[in-house]
């Protein structure tokens, strides 16, 4: 089974970054990140990209 998930740093602290924490949880339950994508860079610096998990059923 694969997942797809949004990421942002959105300029918080990565420990605080709701995507992160979300990832960080599906790790905990066994899940594993097989691709890491980059979508964009906006003026601020903020950064955007997918993420792909996979876990065997």
């Amino acid at each position: 089974m694969q997942k797809l998930m949004y990421i942002n740093n959105d300029g918080s602290d990565v420990n605080e970054n709701k995507y992160v924490k979300q990832i960080n949880d599906l790790l905990e339950e066994g899940w594993k990140i097989i691709k890491i994508s980059c979508a964009n860079v906006c003026s601020e610096g903020d950064m955007g990209g997918f993420v792909v998990l996979e876990k065997k059923d």
